[in-house]
């Protein structure tokens, strides 16, 4: 059904076998005539029928015509034919060949030449891509396309092309110019790109006569070895030709001295000559103890061979120690240095000019320090070699052999080069383009060049970032999505000698404006406030304030503003800062502000709101009637003045006990441990600081009561006091909303607000920061009681805590309890209650905990302490009494639940061996930046 619809391909078209050997054979066709284009691939399957037709057959993928059979056995009939593939499947199979591995004997096809250039190429190892130059019939548009790709092969091909024979004669008669006679022998004794170049339009020429000369020119001789010497005769021995008839041989040889046994003979013909008959030649009358060079060709009426090897040897009885002396390659020749530098030399050579068609060569390169004795060696396959690695201003000597199945050839020319002195490597300033200006989000083209011998490696650079590396003299890099932070542009160039070279350039990206600058700022009425915006953009931008987004009424200098442009540094893209003053700040002033700036690229403004908060009576403390409150001692209330007088009692012992009451109303329920601990008060008297009581209190009252005070009197009009009248309610969703007022002392300095809760008795204590005096508190668990605090802070410090707010959430009603009330009756009503429910509570607890230590035997101890804002709770026990909880946890002073569970200060109990002292307080940083509270590590 397939071939119906005509989807596969038809069958291959011309199907033929060629250059048939013992061990191989070349498979030739055309493309089918049905779908040849969408042809991928063709399978080639052959058998031997020796076996009859059980034997299976073998099948082999092959994208290339011709395809050379190979790994055949000779004097064997093989059975072939091929199909073609696309990428439905597999089309129709060709004729059936049977062919013969034997020489000029083959069914089924016209034969060919004896002489097989294919098999050549395949042999001396031509590359794949080339073989299609290894046909006589090869088309001129086919050797134009792979002139350049082909050019290392090049003297392979024009070897196995001539054969081994000796074509002059037809190329003279056909007008090729004496120059390119080298090709007619198969051998290019100039550069090959001079040659090339120079010869190419007469290549058509030369094929032909390769062509002509192949059916009538004897081919090369085989396998030349010296026999027998003696003292004045040597007896040569050789292989005929495999194909072409040949009339006679012709034996060259001369007498050469041991200096020039390294020279190269570039002509096909020696001082003497001795014609033969038979392949085998006895040369008499030789000098003894003399060397001589010997080759042998083959000979009819249309021509004579090439030599396909050479046999140098000196003319003593000892020289045929081994019993036979091989011919080899003659020596490479043209052996130079093509190029070099402070640390390398390449060094090239030609092949040798006696050498058979079919021979794989090759080489070895020796070579070596002028200074050193010994060579090295090593080995390729191509007639060029590179030594790395060297050192500056050094000589080398060097020389190159070609080997074959049968040995190594004599030297070639010995060569002696010299390496570059060393230069340090330098680079220029990179070169950018664009040259004008580079735009932010395209691509800009970076170009370092860089001098030095030997070739330095060269590093690129974009704002400290490495972009590229490699080692040469003309770096060229393309980067594209430029950012506007790619503007530091850096070269370097080190080759080991000398300092690293460094050449930068600072570009200007061109970018549309970028403001940055405060959200929301807060000021109190009749202040002077500025507010301020960084503009990054390029080129220069037109910047205004205005009260509109669409920055039609622009603010102007005037008795109410004052509109300053300042740059950021004096470097050419520096940012420009926009300020606005605004002077005498009242209602109207309060609002939405715009930064705006626009320039080619486009247009930007940025969002500023200016929020006003009435400006706060500084509240007067009345110390003596704290002092009254804390039942202060009359000798000792000289003390409680305007503000305290710590320096009136300081000296009188008997009213250290009440350092810490004079203490608590200085502080006015604030928190002064961060400005006391870089007074360098010690832990164990931080206390004093937010007027708790101490451990130390003749220590403490000795050395710090000054720095404390002071701390008091540097925080009284910055440091906020504990909020007021806290209060929940419950929600429509049944949270809770905890609600609060602003401190009487400093509310215009509140920055934040820290709410802490947790059930009664559990350590965990969950916490949460508003900016407002609210705040919704949710997943709180039903029919649980409920224990919660607030604080007032900003940057310079906190309030104390406030009163424990106890309540609990039930179904649709909140039940609260507060510690404080302003109603004494209330207060008594309440205290009733609850006495009457602790009594119940304590006999309830009693009974329990009476049975609890019967059980198990132990003694409730221990409190619950919470650090650093989380509260740290123990197990409750069976009394339920709240006291005061003062500050969040700063290092060992902590805020502590008692085992009853209440809330209170615990002291601190720090052994003086082992006190350390106090570290750096530092900010949380909450919500925007630079607002939170300060606290000690």
């Amino acid at each position: 059904m397939l071939y119906e619809t005509t989807v596969l391909p038809g069958p291959p078209m011309g199907f033929r076998v060629t250059h048939i050997n013992p061990t191989f054979a070349i498979l030739r066709w055309e493309m089918p005539k049905v779908l040849g284009k969408t042809v991928v691939s063709y399978n080639i399957r052959y058998r031997p029928t020796s076996d009859g037709n059980g034997t299976p057959y073998k099948t082999i993928n092959s994208k290339s015509v011709p395809y050379i059979l190979q790994n055949l056995m000779a004097s064997t009939e093989y059975e072939v034919y091929v199909t073609a593939l696309n990428e439905h499947g597999i089309g129709e199979p060709s004729t059936r060949i049977l062919f013969r591995t034997a020489v000029g004997l083959m069914e089924a096809t016209s034969s060919e030449a004896a002489y097989n250039v294919t098999a050549c190429c395949s042999m001396v190892g031509v590359s794949g891509k080339c073989m299609p130059l290894c046909d006589y019939s090869a088309k001129l548009t086919d050797l134009r396309q792979l002139t350049q790709t082909c050019t290392k092969d090049f003297p392979k091909l024009l070897r196995c092309g001539a054969g081994g024979r000796n074509h002059v004669q037809c190329c003279e008669r056909r007008g090729i110019p004496q120059a390119c006679l080298g090709f007619c022998t198969g051998h290019v004794t100039e550069e090959l790109v001079v040659t090339a170049a120079a010869c190419l339009p007469y290549v058509g020429n030369v094929i032909q006569c390769f062509e002509e000369g192949t059916g009538l020119i004897p081919g090369p001789v085989i396998q030349l070895h010296a026999t027998s010497l003696a003292d004045d005769s040597l007896t040569l021995i050789w292989q005929p030709p495999l194909d072409g008839s040949v009339n006679h041989y012709v034996v060259h040889y001369s007498m050469i001295d041991e200096l020039a046994s390294k020279a190269i003979a570039t002509a096909f013909e020696m001082d003497q000559q001795l014609h033969v008959i038979q392949p085998q030649a006895v040369i008499n009358n030789l000098k003894s103890k003399q060397l001589y060079n010997f080759f042998v060709l083959a000979a009819n009426d249309h021509g004579t061979s090439l030599p396909s090897s050479i046999i140098t040897i000196n003319i003593t009885k000892e020289a045929l120690s081994n019993g036979t002396i091989s011919g080899v390659p003659s020596a490479p020749q043209g052996i130079s240095v093509t190029s070099r530098s402070a640390d390398y030399i390449t060094v090239s050579w030609q092949q040798p000019a006696l050498v058979h068609p079919t021979d794989r060569l090759t080489y070895t390169f020796y070579y070596r320090k002028r200074d050193d004795k010994s060579f090295n060696a090593s080995s390729t396959t191509i007639t060029s070699y590179r030594l790395d690695n060297l050192t500056a201003s050094s000589q080398h000597i060097f020389y190159v052999t070609a080997s074959n199945d049968n040995g190594e050839s004599r030297p070639s020319e010995t060569l002696m080069a010299w390496t570059d002195p060393a230069y340090e490597a330098v680079v220029e300033v990179p070169t950018i383009h664009p040259m004008n200006i580079v735009l932010e989000g395209g691509s800009m083209t970076v170009i370092c060049v860089a001098m030095g011998t030997p070739m330095p490696t060269v590093s690129l650079y974009i704002s400290g970032v490495l972009i590229r590396q490699e080692k040469t003299r003309h770096m060229v890099a393309v980067l594209s999505n430029v950012t506007r932070s790619m503007n530091h542009i850096t070269c370097y160039a080190n080759n080991g000698y000398g300092q690293t070279s460094e050449a930068f350039k600072r570009i200007i990206i061109g970018r549309r404006p970028s403001i940055t600058g405060s959200l929301i700022t807060m000021a109190t009425l009749g202040d002077d406030v500025t507010l301020e915006c960084e503009v990054d953009a390029h080129p220069t931008p037109k910047l205004s304030f205005s009260r509109d987004s669409s920055a039609m009424d622009k603010i102007t200098n005037s008795s109410k503003y004052e509109v300053r442009i300042l740059r950021e540094n004096r470097e050419p893209d520096a940012n420009y800062i926009m300020q606005l003053m605004v002077r005498n700040m009242n209602v109207s002033d309060s609002g939405v502000y715009y930064c705006n700036a626009q320039n080619n690229f486009g247009t930007f403004a940025q969002v500023m709101k200016l929020q006003a908060r009435q400006k706060a009576v500084p509240s007067v403390m009345n110390v003596a009637k704290c002092c009254e409150e804390q039942n202060v001692t009359s000798t000792c209330m000289h003390a409680c003045t305007l503000f305290l007088d710590i320096e009136s009692v300081i000296d009188r012992p008997e009213c250290i006990g009440d350092f810490h009451k004079l203490m608590r109303c200085a502080a006015d329920g604030s928190d002064h441990r961060g400005c006391c601990t870089q007074w360098g008060v010690p832990r164990r008297c931080l206390d004093w600081c937010r007027g708790e009581v101490v451990s130390s209190i003749e220590l403490c009252a000795l050395t710090y009561p000054k720095p404390i005070i002071s701390c008091f009197h540097e925080g009284k009009e910055r440091i906020p006091g504990p909020p007021r009248n806290v209060r929940i309610q419950l929600e429509k969703d049944n949270s809770v909303k905890v609600l609060w007022d602003s401190p009487a002392k400093n509310p215009d300095t509140v920055e934040l607000y820290r709410v802490f809760w947790r059930l009664q008795g559990v350590k965990q204590t969950d916490k949460n920061d508003t900016r407002l005096t609210w705040l919704n508190l949710v997943g709180l668990k039903e029919n649980l009681p409920y224990e919660l605090v607030v604080k007032a802070g900003n940057r310079d410090g906190t309030s104390t805590l406030t009163e424990p707010l106890v309540f609990t959430l039930s179904d649709k009603y909140i039940i609260s309890t507060s510690t404080h009330s302003n109603n004494p009756q209330i207060g008594v009503a309440v205290g009733v209650v609850v006495a009457l429910i602790l009594i119940v509570c304590a006999v309830v607890c009693g009974v329990y905990c009476l049975r609890k230590r019967n059980i198990i035997g132990i003694k409730l101890t221990g409190g619950m302490r919470f650090d650093n804002a989380p509260f740290r709770g123990n197990s409750q026990a069976c009394n339920d009494t709240l006291q005061i909880v003062q500050n969040e946890v700063v290092n060992d002073a902590s805020e502590v639940a008692t085992p009853n569970g209440g809330w209170r200060q615990e002291a601190l109990e720090v052994v003086p061996a082992t006190e350390v002292g106090p570290s750096l307080y530092e900010e949380l940083r909450l919500g925007t930046d630079g607002a939170g509270f300060k606290r000690l590590k």
